[in-house]
C-alpha cells in the first residue's frame, strides 16, 4: 500500500506517522503527490521505523481490529497503476502539461507524480537506497541525470536481475546515431536528453578566445572564468561525471580551477541578460535555458567539438507490468510527447522526431561500459571531494 492509501483508509493514523518522523505527510500536497507513489514500507524503512510494529499499531486503529483483521492484507492495490516522473526543471512543465492531459483520460486507479529533480520536499531519491522489494517500486519511472537508478546498489538488485524491460526499437534518431545511447542490455528505455552546452557571455569575454572544445576549458588561461550548474556548494554531476570520464581526475582538478561558482541555469540567463557585474565569460548550462536567451548580440551558444554533453532522460518499466502499463509507457515514449519535449530543447531518440539541432552538432554520451565498470555513487563522492578543493583555490 502507498502512504496515501493508508491515510485515506485511516485518516487518524497521521498522528502515528508524525510520532515516527513522517509528519511531512500531514501536508495535503505531499500526501497526494509523493504519498501516492511512495509505498508505506519504503517510507518506514527510510525513517528507520519497524514495519511490523507500525502495521500492528495501524491494525489496532481499525474498528473491530481485535478480531485479527489486517487491512494491509485485505486491501488489494494490485489493480492500481503508478508512474513516477523526476525531471529536469526545464522539462518538467512541458512534460507535465502534456501528461496531465493524457492522465485525465485514464481511470482513477492510476496514480502518478511528475516533479522536478530539485524539489526536495517531494523527492523520491532519498528513498531509493532503502528499497528492499520490487513491489515497492512504481510501475513506470521516468528520471533524468545519472541518478540513484544508475547506482550499483540499485542496478545490481533491480536492473541486472531483469526487473525492467526496454521499449526502445532498433531505429534511432540520426542525432544520436553515433553515441551508443541505447541500453545494450535492454533494461533502460532511453527517451531524451538534457543537453549541456557552453554559452559565451560576449560582454565579459575581453581578450579571451572562445573555447572550441570542452578540453579548452581546462587550460590555465580560463582560470575562474566559468559558471556551471549548481547552488549552495553543490555542483552538477551531469557536468562533472562526463568531465571525469573524458579527462580523468586531473581534468576534474583543472576544471575546478576554471570554475568560480555554481548557479541555477535560470540565474545564469538573468546574469547574461542584465550584464550583471558578477557575470562571467562562460556558462555551462542546459540547452533549454540557453534557448531562453533572446538578445543574440549578448551571447553565443557553443556546441563543443567533443559534443554537447548528454545528461540522460530515461524510463524504467517493470517487466511484469509491461502489458498493464503499456498505454502509459507508450504515450511517454510516443511521437507526440517526444516532439513536444524536443521543441522545448530536449531532443528525442525517436527517428520520426525533428530535434531541430544545428547542423554539425555532435552529442557526447559517457557510455554504458563506464556506468557498469565504475559505480556512479562512488565516482560522484570522489569527484566532489577533489573538485570542491580546487574550486576553493
Amino acid at each position: 500500500m502507498t502512504v496515501n492509501e493508508v491515510l485515506e483508509l485511516l485518516p487518524e493514523s497521521i498522528d502515528l506517522f508524525k510520532q515516527h518522523g513522517l509528519g511531512k505527510f500531514e501536508s495535503v500536497e505531499v500526501r497526494g503527490s509523493l504519498g501516492s507513489v511512495l509505498k508505506l514500507k519504503t517510507a518506514l524503512h527510510m525513517a528507520g521505523v519497524d514495519v511490523d510494529a507500525f502495521v500492528e499499531r495501524l491494525n489496532s486503529m481499525i474498528p473491530g481490529g481485535g478480531d485479527g483483521k489486517d487491512f494491509a492484507l485485505d486491501y488489494s492495490a494490485q489493480e492500481s497503476l503508478s508512474m513516477l516522473g523526476l525531471l529536469p526543471c526545464g522539462m518538467k512543465m512541458p512534460f507535465k502539461r502534456k501528461f496531465d492531459e493524457f492522465a485525465a483520460t485514464l481511470d482513477s486507479s492510476f496514480h502518478y507524480l511528475v516533479e522536478g529533480n530539485v524539489n526536495h520536499e517531494l523527492s523520491y531519491y532519498p528513498y531509493i537506497d532503502t528499497l528492499a522489494d520490487a513491489e515497492e517500486l512504481p510501475d513506470v519511472i521516468v528520471s533524468a541525470d545519472i541518478n540513484s537508478f544508475f547506482h550499483h546498489r540499485f542496478t545490481r538488485r533491480f536492473v541486472d536481475t531483469g526487473l525492467f524491460r526496454s521499449l526502445n526499437g532498433p531505429a534511432l534518431n540520426a542525432d544520436f546515431r553515433e553515441t551508443g545511447y541505447l541500453d545494450p542490455d535492454r533494461h533502460f528505455t532511453m527517451l531524451s536528453a538534457n543537453l549541456l552546452v557552453l554559452v559565451v557571455n560576449r560582454a565579459k569575454l575581453g581578450g579571451l578566445e572562445i573555447p572550441k572544445r570542452w578540453a579548452d576549458l581546462l587550460e590555465s588561461r580560463y582560470h575562474k572564468t566559468v559558471t556551471m550548474r549548481g547552488q549552495d556548494g553543490f555542483f552538477c554531476n551531469g557536468v562533472l561525471m562526463p568531465f571525469y570520464q573524458m579527462f580523468g581526475m586531473d581534468g576534474i582538478k583543472a576544471m575546478g580551477g576554471s570554475v568560480i561558482r555554481g548557479l541555477h541555469p535560470a540565474e545564469m540567463v538573468q546574469e547574461i541578460e542584465r550584464n550583471s557585474p558578477e557575470s562571467t565569460p562562460f556558462y555551462i548550462m542546459p540547452l533549454f535555458f540557453a534557448k531562453r536567451l533572446k538578445d543574440e548580440t549578448l551571447f553565443d551558444i557553443v556546441y563543443p567539438g567533443e559534443g554537447a554533453i548528454v545528461s540522460p532522460v530515461v524510463m524504467l518499466v517493470r517487466a511484469e507490468r509491461v502489458d498493464d502499463a503499456a498505454a502509459v509507457a507508450e504515450f511517454i515514449a510516443g511521437r507526440e510527447m517526444s516532439q513536444f519535449c524536443a521543441d522545448a530543447g530536449f531532443p528525442s531518440v525517436r527517428p520520426d522526431v525533428d530535434n531541430r539541432l544545428p547542423d554539425g552538432c555532435r552529442l557526447w554520451w559517457m557510455g554504458w561500459d563506464f556506468l557498469k565498470n565504475e559505480d556512479p555513487a562512488e565516482v560522484k563522492d570522489n569527484i566532489e571531494l577533489v573538485f570542491r578543493e580546487y574550486v576553493a583555490k
